[in-house]
């Protein structure tokens, strides 16, 4: 596949403190692209959806709101009563939680007490912030409290201002091939 250029608006461009995600919603022919930024004191945002038609030609469509597009590009599938499991109420692994929450370890007694955990011993030092993240998830494994994927979105929606992002990466994850393979 070749790279093609987007024309992307100078109001989107023009800016500081850049922001790019960028989704594969099927294997090569359907994206997701999220970027935004601060211009003027004023922060922006856009998502747009690229579909590849043939080789040489691309649909752009922009997308009016990315959380509930991922949140139904998740539930949908899932909601397939011919589904023969529902990856919303497995039992997350550990490399994936961590994986996905890495970014905001430093949040880990907020995780650990959405979660139910005991916090209140864990080490203040920030270099200590990834070790309490893995701790806290391990406790709540072990504790065997309602300890699926549909929890941790129950999480991050309860604290959206600290958790927000982690929900858009935590959907695009339980939407994908691997997350498929692997629950």
């Amino acid at each position: 596949m070749e790279w093609k250029e987007l024309t992307i608006p100078d109001s989107f461009t023009n800016r500081y403190y850049h922001s790019l995600s960028v989704w594969n919603e099927t294997q090569n022919t359907h994206w997701i692209i999220e970027f935004g930024g601060l211009r003027s004191g004023s922060i922006l945002s856009n998502t747009i959806f690229i579909e590849t038609i043939s080789r040489h030609d691309l649909v752009v469509q922009p997308v009016l709101d990315i959380n509930g597009y991922q949140k139904r590009r998740v539930l949908d599938p899932l909601s397939d009563p011919s589904s023969d499991k529902d990856i919303l109420d497995k039992k997350p692994h550990n490399n994936d939680l961590l994986r996905l929450f890495k970014s905001c370890s430093s949040h880990h007694t907020v995780i650990g007490t959405a979660l139910d955990v005991k916090v209140d011993d864990l080490l203040p030092y920030p270099q200590s912030t990834t070790s309490n993240l893995i701790l806290v998830f391990q406790r709540w494994k072990d504790s065997g409290n309602d300890v699926t994927w549909r929890k941790v979105l129950q999480v991050c929606d309860d604290y959206s201002e600290e958790l927000g992002r982690v929900k858009a990466e935590v959907e695009g994850f339980l939407s994908s091939h691997r997350a498929h393979d692997n629950y």
